[in-house]
């Protein structure tokens, strides 16, 4: 990834911290004095009309409520216009605990196994070990589209044209090679592939299914990473089902909250700032300059 957007404009973001609150952070008067402290600096100091502060789940819940309390006629802290953001790693560590869930009994664990010592692989499993887990997800992917590919009948044309795509994947631009009407055939054909075996039985639903929550992760750390917010939203949508059917609750309930107030956001920053935010990915911290 890092190799094909080497020609992007991808700068480093300047970090500069704020005092610490010496009191505990689930206190609640610690998040409140965070989010006016917040409020202050950037509507005083840098005249912005909103600020975004973001938590981890459990004190986004508090600070959430803490804002859907503020009466807009007296509103002397300014905290009608701060808006709080769900942290992305803690979200997608839970999602990767949700897969864990789902995919439980299947062999996927004992797959792990295979990677990683037991202990290991049990915390990559439940996705508290997120480089593992992430690693181990993607092997496991990566044996799945092998076997796919075996059983999908490609053309001889169409294998020359696909061996020469991956052949060329870090000389040529990738964007435009993704379009050509060849590679967008055998993309719609590997489509197809995945449909019809997927009705094949509940076990080939099951895997399918997998398959499919993979996608939803690397769709969540190319929107982090490359800024795109729609497909931080639309990734943050395809994960509240999974967080229902695996008991994750607290993300799911916060997932609904925070995707319904970004939706609502452009109306409240105006149209020309909202795109700016979104044009220059500044709901992304970037600690390198390397994509």
């Amino acid at each position: 990834m890092e190799e094909f957007h080497s020609n992007c404009d991808y700068k480093m973001s300047k970090i500069i911290p704020l005092p610490f609150v010496n009191n505990p952070p689930r206190d609640w008067n610690t998040i409140f004095t965070v989010l006016v402290k917040a409020s202050v600096e950037t509507r005083d100091k840098h005249e912005q009309t909103i600020c975004f502060v973001t938590f981890d789940q459990p004190l986004y819940q508090k600070a959430r409520y803490i804002l859907s309390c503020v009466d807009p006629t007296n509103d002397e802290y300014g905290l009608m216009n701060v808006r709080v953001r769900l942290g992305g790693f803690h979200t997608l560590m839970s999602f990767l605990g949700s897969i864990g869930f789902i995919m439980d009994g299947s062999g996927l664990k004992e797959a792990f196994a295979c990677v990683y010592a037991d202990n290991s692989a049990e915390k990559a499993f439940t996705g508290h070990a997120y480089s593992r887990s992430i690693r181990a997800h993607f092997l496991v992917q990566l044996a799945l589209a092998t076997i796919i590919f075996e059983s999908l009948e490609l053309t001889d044309e169409q294998k020359a044209t696909f061996d020469g795509f991956l052949q060329n994947l870090r000389k040529g631009n990738l964007t435009d090679d993704m379009q050509n009407e060849k590679i967008v055939d055998i993309q719609r054909k590997f489509t197809e592939h995945i449909d019809d075996i997927e009705k094949k039985g509940p076990t080939a639903q099951l895997w399918i299914q997998y398959w499919n929550m993979l996608a939803v992760v690397k769709e969540f750390i190319k929107a982090e990473r490359s800024g795109d917010w729609d497909l931080h939203l639309e990734g943050v949508k395809r994960m509240i089902p999974y967080f229902h059917a695996s008991g994750h609750n607290n993300y799911a309930k916060s997932a609904h909250i925070y995707l319904q107030d970004m939706l609502e956001l452009k109306d409240a920053m105006g149209e020309y700032p909202f795109e700016k935010f979104k044009a220059d990915s500044l709901f992304t911290i970037r600690r390198t300059d390397k994509f």
